[in-house]
């Protein structure tokens, strides 16, 4: 009451308040500042950071290292002061501090918790080795198979116990470790990890005991095992007889047919190497010499091949398929004839140690024998062709057809056996080209004076009379086509167009007489 009714003195302290609230201000914010060096303590995802710890396997000193650097961390929190005057203000960092040492306490229960978990997996681990392994050794071989089986685990073991007992002492500092910071363990760890070295030794007696026991299994199987060996080596070669006898080497066979009894052979032959490599497990605890088997190796090296020729056989009966319904006219010579060259190419490398084999020899036959009709095609094709070369080879053939039919395809052609007279069709397409020469000629003839222009005059100035006043241009003509037909009938095609030469030479005699 008495400031406020005094205006000097109520201003002077309002100043002198705002004052000193601006002077405090950095010095607060420095204070604020000095507690940011605990500023990652805070700041971090602490689940995120463990999950990225534990897949980066960190070692057990950096474990150690990190929960000894926040427990520092805790001890440093507790060290600060927990209250402070800053001029008229003093701050309470109790709450601060608290929560700080909090923070400090999680990250070190997340490291203990995680070097714990990964602990207790190694420990269990160590523990399901022993038992398990226990178990298998037990068993008492009752075939080669579970001999085989014992043989290679024990000596798998034999090999591994150095690397299985330098685990003990990595496994034995972590719980230290633990037990250093103070944290608590389960009873069944505790009981785990004492009795680790007497389980090692007990774990390496069965280890000798089981390798005295299984000696002595050795000598049970091993003749038992050579019998077996010595059967199985007769009956590779039987089965070599029966697959010589069945295999399709021949030509009678389909395609189809084929790769059935290819297939069943080869599932014999799979069956045969499955009970070598069972046998071989045996022979390599007994350290015995293996059989070559040279008649399963006989049969595989002609099942690849039998299978190799077969492929080729049905992909040139596909191709060979695709051709025959084509229409002959739009038959793709080039292509076939290129594609039966590749065909014929891989034929002949398989030839090298299969030329005696009947499907080989017919096979080759058959390709080669469309590669021949390849000319016969081209003649057949050749567009000079007209319908009185086809009677021609109608009559020759003694069959009639119509070449530009539906049903005139290749396979009609085979049918027809029209490569019996190939040497009478690439006659007559010889001739049929040389007449084209001659009937264009004759086309020539006709559309000369068919498009000739006669220069024409009145006549003494009648008005129905014409003459010609200039045979210049059809003097030319005349001398050009008359001697083109003389050539024509000193050809031996002349008696197929002797018509239509004849007819010509008249009426150009006719026209040369009048001119004259």
């Amino acid at each position: 009451d008495t400031i406020s009714n005094d205006e000097d003195t109520t201003l002077k302290t309002i100043v002198a308040i705002t004052n000193g609230l601006i002077n405090i201000v950095d010095k607060v914010q420095e204070f604020l500042g000095y507690w940011d060096k605990y500023k990652p303590i805070w700041d971090q995802d602490k689940d995120a950071f463990i999950r990225r710890y534990e897949k980066a396997k960190r070692p057990l000193s950096v474990f150690d290292a990190d929960i000894t650097r926040y427990k520092a961390h805790q001890e440093e929190v507790v060290a600060e002061e927990t209250s402070t005057n800053i001029q008229f203000l003093r701050v309470d960092c109790g709450p601060l501090k608290q929560s700080l040492v909090g923070h400090c306490e999680a990250w070190v229960t997340k490291f203990t918790l995680l070097l714990n978990n990964i602990s207790k997996t190694e420990l269990h681990s160590i523990q399901d080795l022993f038992e398990t392994n226990k178990k298998a050794l037990a068993k008492q071989p009752l075939n080669l198979d579970m001999l085989a089986d014992s043989v290679n685990l024990l000596k798998k073991l034999m090999e591994e116990k150095p690397l299985v007992e330098a685990r003990f002492e990595p496994l034995q500092d972590r719980y230290k470790t633990l037990e250093k910071f103070e944290v608590q363990i389960s009873d069944e760890e505790h009981a785990l990890i004492e009795k680790l070295p007497s389980e090692w030794g007990h774990f390496q007696q069965i280890l000798a005991d089981t390798e005295v026991e299984l000696d002595k299994a050795k000598e049970n199987f091993r003749d038992k095992l050579a019998k077996m060996v010595d059967q199985f080596v007769k009956d590779v070669a039987d089965k070599r007889v029966g697959f010589v006898e069945v295999a399709p080497y021949g030509a009678e066979k389909t395609v189809t047919q084929a790769f059935d009894i290819l297939r069943k052979e080869k599932a014999k032959i799979h069956a045969a190497r499955k009970k070598e490599a069972e046998l071989k497990q045996g022979m390599d605890i007994f350290n015995m010499h293996q059989p070559p088997y040279k008649e399963l190796a006989a049969s595989e090296k002609e099942m690849e091949q039998l299978e190799a020729i077969y492929s080729v056989y049905s992909e040139w009966n596909e191709s060979y398929n695709g051709w025959k319904d084509g229409l002959f006219r739009d038959l793709r010579v080039e292509e076939m004839e290129t594609s039966a060259i590749g065909y014929s190419k891989r034929i002949i490398k398989l030839g090298r140690e299969i030329k005696t084999w009947g499907v080989w020899i017919h096979l080759k036959d058959v390709v080669d024998a469309f590669k021949k009709t390849m000319p016969l095609i081209v003649d057949l094709r050749n567009p000079a062709m007209r319908p009185r070369h086809w009677n021609q080879l109608m009559e020759s053939v003694g069959e009639n057809f119509d070449p530009e039919g539906e049903d005139f395809t290749l396979e009609k052609v085979t049918e027809l056996r029209l490569d019996q007279h190939a040497e009478f069709i690439g006659d007559m397409s010889a001739s049929s080209t040389k007449e084209l020469a001659i009937e264009l000629q004759l086309d020539t003839i006709a559309d000369t004076w068919k498009g000739l222009d006669l220069d024409m005059v009145a006549y003494k100035d009648s008005k129905d009379t014409f003459k010609l006043r200039s045979t210049e241009d059809i003097f030319a003509a005349l001398e050009d086509n008359i001697v083109t037909l003389s050539t024509m009938k000193a050809s031996k095609f002349y008696v197929v167009f002797e018509k239509q030469i004849n007819y010509w030479e008249q009426n150009l005699s006719l026209v040369s007489e009048m001119i004259e």
